[in-house]
């Protein structure tokens, strides 16, 4: 049995963090919510995508999904004259 000064912090504690034990679950859902999105769109930002008889699929090609977005898969893009400068490599 606890004494009755332990039993009296206690209550203090569990009454001072009682919203925080409400809230927790809600913060880690919305967390949830909104992280695993985040990371799973970078992870296909990040790759190939592709269809096939299976369903689809992955192939790891790093950031050269951003060097064609940007510099064009024949060298001449919107930002093909500074490709064209070497100033974007």
């Amino acid at each position: 049995m606890l004494a009755p000064a332990r039993r009296e912090s206690l209550a203090i504690w569990g009454h001072r963090s009682a919203g925080a034990v409400f809230l927790a679950p809600a913060a880690v859902i919305v967390l949830a919510f909104s992280i695993f999105p985040l990371l799973a769109s970078l992870y296909l930002s990040l790759s190939r995508f592709k269809f096939s008889r299976d369903g689809f699929s992955l192939r790891w090609t790093g950031l050269a999904n951003y060097k064609k977005l940007l510099l064009g898969s024949e060298q001449y893009h919107f930002l093909g004259k500074l490709a064209a400068l070497h100033w974007a490599e």
